[in-house]
């Protein structure tokens, strides 16, 4: 919880301790917590929550001596209908005992700029023309808040890109057309 506000910041829950909300089915499969996690969400605040990923392990989870299936999903929250990724909000469930595990949304907290616009100068048409013209663009420009080249949170076109290896996106700044960097192949 956090001192000013109250606010619940992270549950870290231990093996013996996880929490099942809700009376009725465990929570078994990844749509009963993609089901329970929105439900929670909405309870918590005020905004919209999109599901941004899904993080599925088997065979990771050590409990009493155990191998479990875990499951990560991470929400973040949509201003103007612009998912912003630096808000991640995470559910870790235990599917084979059917329980929450940990809730942490300490970035929910301390990451977003008030002051930041969600309207884009440029196009994403605009923005495909910023990229280096021996890149490749493997589909749509999204549009999202993100952290930048400098670690601040900026506006930008995510671009899906091939034929560099192990490079999966390039983000272009959505206000100046600067490139703000690239993501690995890391999902």
């Amino acid at each position: 919880m956090s001192r000013n506000g109250g606010h619940l910041i992270s549950l870290p829950l231990l093996s013996d301790r996880k929490l099942k909300l809700m009376p009725g089915e465990p929570i078994a499969t990844e749509q009963l917590a993609i089901d329970f996690a929105h439900k929670l969400l909405e309870a918590w605040r005020p905004e919209t929550f999109v599901l941004e990923r899904i993080d599925k392990r088997q065979n990771w989870y050590w409990v009493d001596g155990e191998k479990r299936t875990l499951l990560l999903l991470t929400f973040v929250p949509e201003y103007n209908g612009i998912p912003v990724l630096t808000r991640g909000v995470e559910f870790e469930f235990d599917l084979d005992q059917g329980k929450l595990v940990s809730f942490h949304a300490a970035p929910f907290y301390f990451t977003f700029n008030d002051d930041l616009s969600t309207n884009p100068l440029l196009s994403p048409q605009e923005a495909v023309k910023k990229l280096n013209p021996y890149l490749r663009v493997a589909g749509e420009p999204r549009l999202i808040v993100d952290f930048g080249g400098k670690g601040r949170e900026v506006l930008m076109y995510r671009i899906p890109i091939e034929g560099v290896p192990a490079v999966s996106h390039v983000d272009i700044n959505a206000i100046n057309g600067h490139e703000e960097g690239y993501r690995l192949y890391l999902d």
